[in-house]
């Protein structure tokens, strides 16, 4: 091979080097740019996707029969489904037109199932949607299912005290309809305190609410009531002071003096007994 040949040859090669270096650090210096737009463009997708809300819910005759026998296990299916259902359709802010179905078909299956009922009432209402007054309704329709299986549970009691005390007040114009709706979310606040659910004022937030209502007398029976189960000293001096507002009576109020001597009756017999059991164990038989 002759000299200018090779010469050629070689000055091709280093041209070849340097336009493969050159492309190199073009593709190097797109490629963050490429990411970006790859990243924009898929994000820009996903924004503009419709989500899907679907769902493939049996009736709850037809879940029942398939179940062969295992309804305890089934329950558990679909109310883990429902779970999962609940989380996505917050995240795509879907529609949610199955929550009740799944709740309701949990229901069916197991009514002995407690959870589903106190979650079906809690996703009726605290959604991404806004709160009417049907989704307090439906709410409502869950807790008293549940209250048909479990009549003493305080959380459910007390979550339909709340709905009727507070939720649904917005929904009801002034008059006889908003009176009956405080008067209900007072008596089951009545009854969740009975069985030692909330707070230990909940008895005096109930019987305020019956007084605002005009059922003052109902409000002094719920305060005697509560003052019989109770054994905070604060709040029996409360409850005491309340009762004699209402009652004008004083100290010398019939039915306060009443219910201070089953409390001296109960810290002479049983002082270790609570109030409330109390009331069941009476006082000492007499030899």
């Amino acid at each position: 091979m002759r000299t200018d040949e090779r010469e050629d040859i070689e000055a091709e090669l280093r041209d070849a080097k340097w336009y493969r270096a050159i492309g190199v650090a073009l593709c190097l210096t797109a490629l963050p740019a490429g990411l970006e737009a790859r990243r924009a463009t898929r994000a820009h997708c996903t924004i503009r996707r419709m989500p899907t809300d679907e769902a493939t819910i049996p009736s709850p005759r037809a879940a029942r029969a398939l179940a062969l026998g295992h309804r305890e296990w089934v329950a558990d299916l679909y109310f883990i489904a429902g779970l999962a259902y609940f989380g996505e359709s917050l995240q795509q802010r879907s529609q949610q037109r199955f929550l009740q179905p799944y709740a309701r078909v949990t229901e069916d299956i197991d009514p002995g199932f407690r959870r589903p009922y106190v979650w079906g009432s809690t996703v009726s209402v605290y959604t991404h949607r806004m709160i009417t007054r049907r989704s307090i309704e439906l709410s409502n329709e869950h807790l008293l299912r549940g209250l048909e299986q479990f009549p003493n549970d305080g959380e459910m009691l007390y979550a339909l005290g709340f709905n009727y005390a507070f939720e649904m007040l917005p929904f009801v114009a002034e008059g006889p309809e908003r009176s009956a709706t405080k008067r209900r979310g007072a008596l089951y606040f009545q009854r969740a305190a009975a069985v030692g659910f909330g707070p230990a004022w909940l008895p005096l937030t109930a019987a305020r609410m019956l007084e605002d209502s005009g059922d003052e007398s109902t409000a002094v029976d719920l305060l005697r009531d509560s003052l019989l189960r109770t054994e905070d000293p604060t709040i029996r001096a409360r409850l005491e002071q309340r009762i004699r507002d209402l009652t004008g009576g004083g100290e010398s109020d019939p039915g306060l003096a009443q219910v201070r001597a089953v409390e001296r009756e109960r810290r002479e017999s049983f002082p270790y007994v609570s109030p409330a059991l109390y009331l069941f164990v009476g006082p000492p038989a007499v030899r």
